[in-house]
């Protein structure tokens, strides 16, 4: 057995674990294998191992990798920072969005999904305090959520990005946090489309599971350390 189809064993050992505890069935929590400075022959090895859903940060680095890996059954989430130049081919390669962090990116999507005739899927980023980089802060979310309801975006759920903290517990609280929003926001904004919850990484998965997270943002604890990648 490859070390990649190990770990993401054991990763399905702790999510089965997690969803028995709170009572929810482990169907409906998916991995997304964040690849970022993944060859592509380890991709193959994680598809290989029954995890088709594989994150990108950098369009670049996801170019290089889609003219290798060809036709294979991928759905592709981009999980980066998307600049304004590149979102038509965002739009056009990923079959989710998790970072749309602003109403100007919001609408520059709605116009590509319009030109396309084609809704563009994707979540809204939130960021627990400033420090956690790009997104909405909640308070600032609950206010701007009917400007980001657009005709050519097909709102599925938010997307979390947490301060850095260690281990699962200290991350809990936003995960909480994080659900208790996305309830409000389905509720009293998006309805019943809106399904997805994108937050728990490799060290604090479990919790975030316990809390709800429907996708989970997944790297390190599959394919190990990894240098960092610039766009």
């Amino acid at each position: 057995m490859s070390p990649v189809k190990e770990q993401i064993n054991k990763i399905k050992e702790v999510i089965e674990s997690a969803c028995s505890k709170v009572g929810r069935d482990p169907g409906g929590v998916r991995i997304v294998a964040i690849s970022k400075g993944a060859a592509p022959e380890k991709i193959v090895e994680v598809l290989e191992a029954g995890v088709s859903d594989i994150g990108e940060n950098y369009f670049q680095e996801f170019s290089a990798k889609k003219k290798v890996l060809g036709n294979l059954p991928i759905l592709w989430h981009f999980t980066g920072h998307v600049q304004t130049n590149k979102a038509a081919a965002v739009a056009e390669n990923f079959s989710l969005i998790h970072s749309i962090d602003s109403v100007h990116l919001a609408e520059k999507f709605s116009q590509i999904g319009e030109k396309k005739k084609k809704e563009v899927p994707a979540l809204i980023q939130i960021k627990m305090g400033k420090e956690a980089g790009y997104g909405f802060l909640p308070s600032d979310l609950l206010s701007a959520a009917h400007k980001l309801k657009k005709d050519w975006i097909q709102w599925k759920g938010l997307m979390m990005m947490a301060p850095p903290v260690s281990g699962a517990e200290s991350a809990r609280g936003y995960f909480k946090e994080t659900r208790d929003l996305f309830l409000r926001l389905r509720e009293q904004v998006f309805g019943e489309s809106f399904t997805e919850i994108s937050m728990g990484m490799s060290g604090d998965f479990s919790a975030a599971v316990e809390e709800g997270a429907t996708l989970l943002r997944i790297g390190r604890a599959i394919f190990g350390e990894r240098a960092p990648i610039k766009s």
